[in-house]
């Protein structure tokens, strides 16, 4: 019988093992050579190297690690060593860097992959990983992976690591995962990857993940797949599955892109809370025909200061548990929704702490749970290290900033929705206001609670529940680390540079107090062109559920859980317009500030019913031109 036991004390291991039965003694430590690290296989599944039996084909193998060098965009100074089944570096096959005991069944050669199994429950292990130039393919793998991983930003633990600038091609493949923050598919580099007909399922165990990023309302423990750097990736006729909080992440990027068709996405989970797609930064996003269903929103946007692109074409269609579309401290970014279909249990459309973003919706439906198409309303963004956010705020009244401009749209500043060729019927309500600086100048310190009162009340007796998010929370995380995330550009030292701070998606850099992020109000532009709407469209105020005084992580849910009312205007204007093909029906009291109507346009009441106009507290009448003022339409 071939048999190795290793007794307590250090035990270097400098060259592969194999044997039937392996035991690992108490207080036995088995070390590699420097540079070099030990994987353990045990009938081709990789397992941590822990104390124990083993039998079987028990195999240690010793392997140099992949290092993945800096690349200038993600969060990183030095080299991020990495362990994988497959090394392929500039078209080569790299032994030594792989552990070839973990690839069952199939071939494996320089350019291409057929027919492999790997499974792992070790942290960190990575099925394969490509680095440097030329070109690799994937055929019919299969890649069972379990286990936490460190830093998903990077690739580690990835099904696939594509880090280099290869184009890399995955076929027909299964990646199964039950991880926490690791990817099945890590795109990052300058390369281009090209994922056809493949599944890819995360189910993660539930663990406790801190408050990581519950200022954007997220929950979970995974993103399904990971997209960094100057990256580009490609998913066609996918079929993807997560219950963590986000499927297809882009973070840690200068100038990526996404090209998503003909895929079936859904983030579903009882720890789930989401996005199916997130766009941060200036990437460009683009989904055709593809069924996309989220617990949370399935499409999320922050462009920042770097202006973003998002598409959704084709015959989508997007299913949200909340919202549609999330959008939150965009800037510029522009969003085309096109022959699409949007179904959500709350409003279509949420806007909040962005400026000059631009929507353009064609010949789209939209089926708002909540009977709102938009809600442009207030940020209630805490920022990275926030803890709390005051809504008390909103008791109070709203007053003019002077000099502020309601009757023109800025391009810069304000929001545009440019709806054409639709049928709908819903809301669209302009909450912004002046009242968000007030919170964050008076906002105190310390808020306490009850004991005996749910969470967000606010009483005398114990501390708020939650804490900042310290980086390095997470296990084996690098300080500043976390467990992965969204992100948000801009870092803080020293990792600094676009990209996030870890989590599943951070806030800016920074540690900025409430409400920092686009807390001055905004207009709302809307432009109908060929359309029939049946709704109010008003300025309007907004608050939280009654009782509510903060904010905190662990009623993450509440954020911009607001109902609106339509109000007249202060601060936050509404523009109108209507070319000659379109018709709004005015359901209830619609405040706005200029109001445009080509030859041929129609204002009117529902049936039965007729409309009252006051411009400026004057009876006036509405004909073809523009009107501004302080407009009332009444339905009376």
């Amino acid at each position: 019988m071939n048999q190795i036991v290793f007794a307590s004390g250090e035990h270097l291991i400098a060259e592969n093992l194999k044997t039937e039965f392996l035991t690992i003694g108490a207080g036995a430590v088995l070390e590699a050579p420097e540079g070099e690290y030990l994987a353990l296989t045990v009938n081709g599944c990789v397992h941590p190297l822990a104390e124990g039996s083993y039998h079987g084909d028990v195999e240690i193998t010793v392997a140099e690690p992949v290092t993945e060098e800096t690349y200038p965009s993600v969060r990183r100074k030095s080299p991020i060593p990495l362990e994988a089944a497959i090394s392929v570096k500039d078209g080569k096959l790299v032994p030594a860097q792989g552990v070839a005991a973990a690839v069952q069944h199939g071939t494996v050669t320089d350019t291409q992959a057929d027919d492999i199994f790997i499974a792992a429950d070790a942290p960190d292990f990575a099925g394969i990983v490509v680095d440097g130039e030329g070109s690799y393919t994937i055929n019919r793998a299969r890649i069972c992976l379990e286990g936490e991983g460190s830093n998903d930003f990077v690739g580690m633990g990835a099904g696939v690591a594509a880090i280099g600038g290869a184009d890399v091609t995955i076929n027909d493949s299964e990646i199964n995962l039950s991880s926490v923050t690791r990817c099945a598919v890590h795109v990052g580099g300058t390369g281009t990857v090209t994922v056809n007909n493949t599944k890819m399922y995360n189910v993660s165990p539930k663990v406790e993940m801190g408050n990581w990023s519950w200022g954007i309302a997220i929950r979970g423990t995974n993103r399904l797949c990971q997209l960094a750097d100057d990256g580009t990736v490609h998913y066609n006729g996918c079929t993807m599955r997560s219950n963590g909080w986000g499927i297809l992440s882009v973070d840690g990027s200068n100038y990526a892109h996404m090209f998503i068709e003909n895929c079936d996405m859904e983030l579903e989970g009882a720890g789930s809370h989401g996005y199916g797609v997130f766009c941060i930064g200036p990437t460009d996003m683009h989904l055709k025909n593809t069924k996309l269903t989220a617990n949370g929103f399935p499409l999320l946007l922050r462009g920042m200061e770097r202006k973003g692109i998002l598409e959704v074409t084709d015959g989508c269609e997007i299913r949200g548990r909340r919202f549609a579309l999330h959008a939150q401290g965009d800037t510029g970014s522009v969003v085309t929704i096109k022959d699409s279909k949007l179904i959500t249990d709350k409003a279509t459309m949420l806007v909040k702490g962005s400026t000059g973003t631009v929507y353009n919706i064609e010949n789209t439906v939209m089926q708002p749970g909540n009977g709102q198409i938009l809600q442009l309303i207030d940020s209630d963004d805490p920022g990275l290290h926030g803890t709390f956010v005051d809504v008390s705020v909103y008791d109070k009244d709203d007053t003019y900033m002077e000099g502020r401009n309601l009757t023109q749209p800025d391009m810069e500043d304000d929001i545009t929705l440019n709806i054409t060729s639709c049928d709908v019927k819903g809301d669209l309500l302009n909450s912004t206001s002046n009242l968000p600086s007030l919170a964050s100048k008076e906002a105190p310190k310390e808020l306490v609670i009850r004991d005996t009162k749910a969470p967000g009340e606010l009483g005398n007796e114990g501390k708020v529940s939650g804490k900042p998010p310290m980086m390095g929370d997470m296990p084996g995380m690098p300080p500043m680390g976390g467990p992965g995330g969204p992100g948000a550009p801009g870092g803080m030292p020293p990792m600094g540079g676009p990209g996030s701070l870890g989590g599943p998606g951070g806030m800016p850099g920074g540690g900025m107090p409430p409400f920092m992020m686009g807390d001055a109000p905004k207009n709302l532009a809307l432009n109908l062109r060929n359309t029939k709407l049946e709704g109010i469209v008003s300025s309007a105020t907004q608050h939280y559920r009654e009782g509510l005084r903060f904010l905190e992580e662990t009623i993450r849910e509440e954020l911009s859980n607001v109902t609106q009312t339509p109000a007249p205007t202060v601060n936050n204007g509404v523009l109108v317009s209507l070319d000659e093909n379109s018709v709004w029906t005015v359901s209830g009291d619609s405040y706005i500030t200029s109001l445009t109507l080509a030859q041929g346009a129609t204002v009117k009441a529902p049936e039965g019913k007729q409309l009252e106009v006051t411009v400026d507290g004057k009876a006036a009448e509405l004909t073809a031109g523009t009107i501004t003022g302080k407009i009332h339409i009444a339905v009376v």
